[in-house]
């Protein structure tokens, strides 16, 4: 999974983009209240990565991630779709707990500051051109960026 997926961006552009398409799928079977589940649930789905992702190591995460999506596939063939909100402790108890990011000391904390932007290093465009990946994960929260690039949704 973690050749498929090595950063959290390469993993969260086409889940939004499956979590798109499931969602057309499911407005034309004339069942709003699916719709409704579908919607609310992916987007705690995505909301709980988002969170492990500030919290702990990407390739435990990644691990987790295609588990828990494997398991619920079937949920899904049956239009249950809660599965998504709820976060799978028993998973994360045996996959990403154990593999938390250090915690910073307090000088190390006064100290910092957002990490470099990881831009594609094979990029001809000027720096101030260039994307913030950090930014899009929440990691880069200063204004302007740091290492000078732009912060724009590569989401969208």
């Amino acid at each position: 999974a973690l050749k498929h997926f090595p950063s959290f961006h390469t993993l969260l552009c086409p889940l939004l983009k499956y979590f798109k398409v499931l969602n057309a799928f499911t407005a034309f079977s004339g069942k709003p209240w699916e719709v409704f589940a579908i919607t609310c649930s992916l987007s705690d789905c995505v909301s709980h990565l988002t969170e492990l992702h500030q919290q702990y190591k990407w390739s435990a995460m990644v691990i987790y991630h295609v588990e828990f999506h494997t398991r619920h596939l079937w949920d899904m063939k049956s239009s249950n779709y809660l599965g998504w909100a709820r976060p799978d402790h028993n998973l994360l108890s045996r996959i990403v707990y154990m593999h938390p990011f250090p915690l910073p000391s307090s000088a190390t904390q006064s100290a910092a500051k957002a990490p470099p932007s990881k831009s594609k290093k094979t990029s001809s465009l000027p720096v101030e051109q260039q994307v913030c990946y950090n930014w899009n994960t929440e990691i880069c929260k200063l204004l302007p960026c740091p290492s000078k690039h732009r912060h724009v949704c590569c989401i969208c």
